[in-house]
């Protein structure tokens, strides 16, 4: 499956494991994305998991791709998986976060 299928198939949502090629299935804590990308073109996401590729091998933590689809617009980030809520919150403000998005619920939580 292509980043592009994987998209197209899931526009409420996602998180994928590169390294396992699963969706990743964390039933408790946060994911917490730590990059803002927007693509209009989803030609465009072939750089992105190059810069993965990178990414997740400089990395101490696994490293996910989390994406969506909102009006037209396709959003992807790097995205790590914290357990608690406190952590999430540090590091969504840290990297300019807008929310966090809690495995238990389900649902986005908006930091600020």
């Amino acid at each position: 499956m292509t980043l592009q299928e994987l998209i197209k198939d899931n526009p409420s949502g996602f998180t994928f494991n590169l390294t396992t090629g699963k969706m990743a299935k964390h039933r408790k804590g946060f994911y917490v994305a730590l990059t803002n990308n927007c693509f209009e073109d989803l030609e465009d996401c072939d750089k992105f998991i190059k810069a993965f590729n990178f990414f997740k091998n400089v990395c101490s933590k696994d490293v996910y791709i989390g994406g969506w689809s909102e009006k037209d617009k396709y959003y992807l980030d790097y995205v790590i998986h914290v357990r608690t809520y406190g952590h999430a919150i540090d590091i969504a403000n840290e990297f300019n976060q807008q929310a966090i998005f809690d495995c238990e619920d389900k649902t986005s939580v908006f930091v600020n």
